[in-house]
């Protein structure tokens, strides 16, 4: 889609139609990041794949689950908890 960048009160704004965002999974608030290829805008909603990873890092640490499976060992003993 094209549209027309334009200045209001000093400031440039881009103006999306409302569908656009909805379906993009944008609220109120985006992320803006410059990329080679220009800018990228993203929800702030929007779940990061590795959203959690560190927190479910720490946990299996903490649980002494994060030891190497050696080869030939296809069903590592894993807490429950």
């Amino acid at each position: 889609m094209k549209t027309k960048i334009v200045k209001i009160d000093g400031e440039f704004s881009v103006r999306l139609p409302a569908e656009m965002l909805k379906e993009a999974g944008c609220g109120d608030v985006v992320d803006v990041h410059i990329v080679e290829s220009g800018i990228l805008i993203v929800g702030s909603n929007v779940t990061h794949p590795r959203a959690g990873w560190a927190r479910a890092a720490k946990l299996m640490h903490s649980r002494g689950e994060d030891n190497l499976v050696e080869k030939g060992d296809p069903y590592p003993t894993l807490s429950t908890a």
